[in-house]
């Protein structure tokens, strides 16, 4: 139980996750009001591009937390900022049309975004070897409940496009269909970002304050 009591988000997380969802949600319903479930949810559209966006915000984010915070947690944040970057590749797909879409969309891009936070896993490692492997993981439980939320979410959003699959092109229910898988996928990767940004403000919080070392002796007489 001492376990699931340390992985419980507190209520400031919460409300931060909360927030997060809403806003998703609110733009994905923006988008379907202005420009129809079909074309708010089309390939290379705005909910797509929206959600290249916050897996790279997620990524840059848990890798500049590993480099700069240098608090416990910082391996397994650059393995966080690893899967995230790649994902964030793997979905890009706008059209190309100048050499640096054309490396992105590339499978280039992947494996020098891989070498990159490997090497700097590496780095962060040994940089902070005075933190047991225990210590790096207990630092990093708030991510764990809102990331396995986040990938059911994302689960959620194949079953969706599962049945927009079973649907006749062109019908409501298949663009309905795409239309709620996009915007799933939307709410689980701007959880991904919002974690980002909660363990870049922990690391903030541990940042040893130089004053805290300073003592005061009473004058002597």
């Amino acid at each position: 139980m001492r376990f699931l009591d340390r992985l419980m988000p507190d209520r400031l997380l919460l409300l931060w996750l909360a927030v997060g969802v809403v806003v998703a949600f609110a733009f994905s319903i923006g988008g379907a009001a202005a420009l129809g479930f079909e074309a708010s949810a089309i390939e290379n559209g705005p909910q797509e591009n929206l959600e290249i966006a916050l897996l790279l915000v997620a990524a840059l984010g848990f890798l500049a937390t590993a480099l700069f915070r240098q608090m416990p947690g910082a391996p397994v944040m650059a393995f966080l900022a690893l899967v995230f970057g790649l994902m964030g590749l793997r979905e890009f797909e706008t059209p190309i049309d100048n050499d640096i879409l054309a490396y992105l969309a590339g499978h280039a891009a992947r494996i020098h975004w891989a070498v990159l936070v490997l090497a700097t896993g590496v780095f962060v490692a040994f940089r902070d070897s005075r933190w047991s492997l225990g210590r790096h993981l207990r630092a990093t439980d708030a991510v764990w409940f809102p990331l396995i939320g986040a990938a059911l979410i994302v689960l959620l959003g194949s079953v969706a496009e599962s049945a927009a699959g079973k649907a006749p092109e062109g019908t409501h229910i298949h663009d309905l269909m795409e239309w709620l898988e996009e915007s799933l996928e939307v709410c689980a990767y701007g959880v991904a970002a919002i974690m980002a940004a909660w363990m870049w403000r922990q690391g903030k919080d541990q940042t040893p304050n130089p004053a805290d070392g300073i003592t005061f002796e009473p004058e002597s007489r």
